[in-house]
């Protein structure tokens, strides 16, 4: 079973750091992306290189509007591709 986080409201380089540490080395993860409101490009790196590394094993679960625009309007939707639940 993938492990489960909850992603923080603001995603920032602190937070991104933390994630990526969480998230090293796992075959699969749910991440429960309903509260971001901060969607920032080391975060968002540290996602594509998850969905890189785990590809539909990387699960976004239920994101916000904040998340979906953030990733839409980076052009990092394929994020939600397969993976968003």
């Amino acid at each position: 079973m993938p492990a489960s986080f909850t992603l923080e409201p603001r995603l920032t380089v602190e937070t991104a750091t933390l994630l990526r540490a969480e998230l090293r080395g796992r075959p699969g993860a749910v991440l429960d992306a309903s509260g971001v409101r901060h969607l920032g490009a080391a975060a968002l790196q540290v996602l594509l290189a998850a969905r890189a590394e785990m590809g539909a094993a990387l699960v976004l679960r239920d994101p916000s509007d904040a998340m979906r625009e953030a990733l839409a309007a980076t052009g990092a939707e394929s994020l939600l591709e397969g993976g968003a639940a």
